[in-house]
């Protein structure tokens, strides 16, 4: 990857005299589809090749000598902000193409001002360009500081969305709050890659493919979930309080992304979705003690055995009773907010998607894209599909990236050509429920 001569710009050394001075094409520069700087960043698509891109840019706009001290001091900020550790997703509303927009924003403000720039040299005299000589670093600064927000804007790109009076995670608990809901939010942005969201009173999203359920998912788990997870990982939260925030920052990105850290938090999850999604049994009511006869105090009560609960008193027992009550109501109270009905999507039902919701933290996301991948792969390909994807499919738990790859697509799954109905010939609906909930046209019964 790499710019070549004639687009990188020249800029004289300070204290060069000239009667005609030397101004580049910086439209050139920036724009030139084969060879300019923007496209160079569009064409990124790792956040490795996004680093060698800024850096690229760095070396071609910063080339004087006097220059290096800024150009060593950017690599050092890209790696503390982007280190090969971190994962970004790319497609359509990842984070990697939410910082390519911002980079290719900035980079045009610093077009626009070389251009500008340029322009008022070409009016100046020979004279007052030697005058001006020894203030061009401080203009220079100007857009290398622009170059610098840059670096504002990816650290900003990978949060997670909230309201705008949400304050900023000061604490632990908050940064592992952000990046667990940061998670699914990953996982619901693959699904709903490239599908409009444009709906109607007749027309509405799986709530799978749709982001304003994202929101509500969001808004669900840190009210019900995040406070109960929190306490299964209270180890990791004690040595994390420990540490300083960016210290703190890199512990939880190991502890999601590390298997050891993913298999923990997979089966506190778990535990944790089923206790606040699940109804809970009210304690059996204690029987009343029997009255001892006349010979009753020469008789020996039995030893409850140990493996027992130890038997409630009727206040114990009142207590219980009310404390899953509270339980229960808070459940409910859960179920209602995720399932309520709106205007955009068609909410998730609670005796069908729930453990479809729970399993959505377990899927990877590298393995979703590829799922999806394979499937359009065997749709563009066209032969023998039913067959192919019969044996793609199985031991594979496929169904929501089938869903989503025929809404990122329907012109090709849902349109003239059908698609998926060949793709499930060989299928019912009992195979496929989501399938038949939303699109029970292309599939038998």
């Amino acid at each position: 990857m790499g710019v070549s001569p004639e687009s990188t710009p020249k800029t004289p050394e300070s204290g060069t005299q000239s009667d005609a001075p030397i101004v580049t094409d910086w439209e050139d520069v920036f724009e030139n589809p084969e060879h300019g700087l923007i496209p160079l960043v569009s064409q990124a698509r790792t956040i490795e090749s996004l680093k060698k891109c800024l850096l690229v840019i760095v070396e071609s706009l910063f080339s004087r000598d006097s220059d290096a001290r800024f150009r060593e001091t950017y690599s050092r900020k890209l790696d503390d902000i982007l280190p090969e550790s971190v994962q970004l997703i790319d497609g359509s509303g990842g984070e990697l193409e939410i910082i390519k927009k911002g980079v290719v924003e900035m980079l045009r403000q610093i077009k626009d001002f070389r251009i500008k720039k340029a322009e008022e040299a070409l009016a100046k005299t020979a004279g007052e360009r030697m005058s001006d000589a020894a203030d061009r670093k401080t203009e220079d600064c100007e857009d290398a500081n622009l170059l610098l927000d840059v670096n504002t804007d990816i650290e900003k790109a990978g949060a997670a969305k909230k309201p705008a009076n949400d304050p900023e995670p000061v604490n632990a608990e908050s940064q592992f709050s952000k990046m667990f809901c940061a998670e699914f939010e990953a996982r619901l942005r693959i699904l709903r890659a490239g599908v409009p969201q444009k709906t109607s009173a007749d027309f509405k999203l799986p709530f799978l493919l749709s982001v304003d359920f994202n929101g509500r998912f969001e808004e669900v788990l840190c009210e019900f979930f995040i406070e109960n997870l929190l306490h299964r990982c209270r180890g990791l939260m004690n040595k994390a309080e420990a540490l300083e925030p960016g210290e703190q920052t890199e512990l939880f990105q190991k502890y999601f992304s590390g298997r050891i850290g993913k298999t923990e938090l997979w089966g506190f999850w778990q535990a944790t979705w089923t206790e606040i999604t699940e109804a809970k049994e009210k304690p059996k009511k204690p029987e009343p003690k029997k009255k001892k006869g006349l010979l009753g105090f020469a008789k020996k009560e039995k030893a409850r055995p140990d493996y027992l609960e130890p038997e409630l008193t009727e206040e114990e027992w009142k207590d219980a009773v009310k404390q899953v009550k509270r339980t229960n109501a808070r459940t409910e109270q859960m179920w209602d907010s995720l399932c309520t009905e709106s205007e955009t999507y068609d909410p998730p039902v609670r005796d069908r998607d729930g453990q479809l919701l729970m399993e959505l933290f377990g899927r990877s996301t590298n393995g979703t894209v590829n799922q999806i991948r394979a499937i359009n792969q065997i749709v563009d390909q066209g032969i023998d599909m039913g067959r192919v994807f019969g044996e793609f499919q199985q031991g594979k738990n496929i169904e929501i990236c089938l869903l989503a790859a025929c809404y990122q697509r329907p012109q090709l799954y849902l349109g003239e050509k059908g698609r998926l109905k060949e793709l499930l010939s060989g299928f019912r609906r009992a195979n496929f429920p989501l399938i038949s909930r939303y699109l029970h046209d292309f599939i038998r019964e």
